[in-house]
């Protein structure tokens, strides 16, 4: 997913006062920002199990969330309950369509507890919307809830040492590059084209394109591996560089030799290169595409009866949701330390 709504990027503002507020307040703003709806109206405390009304398409909505965001669940008890208590005041507010509105998913064994209940109490016209539902409306109208959001991560300088240790680099160059950026309190701002994410990294203007480009890829946890489909029997892996003002900068180019600002931007450039066959070898492991399979409850496609346009489409839909996830799930282990 592009956006993440955890605790760790949603601010809260007045009149909210705690994160659950704050998630019913974004979700008001996209709605009535897709829909341009004038009927829609919120529901106060006690809420009847209805947090969002569209009095005229008697659409109801119950938002939930979990400070973890993607990372985290969505309780099924409370769902429930939930419903419980809307389809008790449906003669006052009635509403033919019912949403479960979460800033994350549920859990399979949480899922099919709910559809059971459903399914027992005869009750239609229940659906999830999910985080990916949520974050194509915050691509769409971004400039409504930017205030609320802020993606920015400034990075210690030991957090960037610890990023070339991962790359592996010498010992001698870590040493002098920590002097460098010691002595230099340069901080470049990288963004990228993959998330809103924007890291803040202390640098120096003496070390390379490549050395920054090293440091962004490991905290950002981005794998250069090929990831293999097989339902679609395709694959697909990143190809990354750095930009400065939308051109590519050569990877020896030291940064003093690109810009001379003080804070210059730069942007990670993720570029998603797909093949329409597998590629395995004795030391592949697929762990990470199986989770994140299971995670998206993705489901199975069959090979044969899809063209290769929509097998190329797909492949790179689930790989860029793939890098998504390693990126988020990095950044927000950072946020919490």
């Amino acid at each position: 997913m592009k956006y993440n709504f955890s605790a760790n990027f949603l601010k809260i503002l007045s009149p909210d006062s705690n994160f659950g507020q704050a998630w019913e307040t974004i979700c008001d703003i996209l709605l009535r920002a897709e829909f341009n709806d004038t009927s829609q109206i919120r529901i106060k405390a006690p809420d009847k199990g209805i947090d969002i009304y569209r009095q005229q398409e008697e659409i109801a909505y119950q938002c939930k969330s979990s400070e973890l965001a993607i990372h985290g669940n969505i309780d099924a008890t409370e769902c429930i309950n939930s419903i419980k208590s809307a389809v008790l005041v449906k003669k006052s507010i009635n509403w033919n369509k019912y949403f479960i509105a979460t800033n994350s998913n549920f859990t399979g064994t949480a899922f099919q507890r709910l559809q059971d209940y459903l399914k027992n109490e005869n009750i239609t016209n229940v659906e999830q919307l999910g985080p990916a539902y949520w974050s194509n409306l915050a691509e769409k109208h971004l400039d409504k809830i930017s205030n609320y959001l802020d993606y920015r991560l400034l990075l210690t300088e030991q957090e960037v040492i610890e990023a070339f240790k991962k790359a592996r680099y010498y010992d001698t160059y870590i040493q002098k590059y920590e002097e460098e950026i010691s002595t230099q309190k340069y901080i470049v701002e990288v963004s990228n084209n993959r998330t809103p994410i924007k890291l803040k990294i202390p640098f120096s203007p003496n070390l390379t394109i490549e050395n920054l480009l090293d440091v962004v890829k490991t905290i950002l946890n981005v794998k250069m591996d090929r990831n293999n489909f097989y339902d679609t029997n395709t694959s697909a892996s990143p190809l990354i560089s750095l930009t400065f003002e939308q051109g590519k900068q050569g990877f020896s180019k030291k940064i003093s030799e690109v810009v001379n600002d003080k804070e210059p931007n730069f942007e990670f450039w993720i570029t998603i290169v797909w093949r329409d066959d597998t590629q395995k070898s004795k030391n592949d492991d697929d762990t990470l595409v199986q989770k994140y399979m299971m995670l998206e409850h993705q489901k199975n496609f069959n090979k044969e009866t899809m063209t290769l346009n929509e097998r190329k489409n797909l492949t790179i839909e689930r790989t860029e949701k793939l890098l998504q996830n390693l990126m988020w799930d990095s950044v927000e282990r950072l946020k919490e330390k």
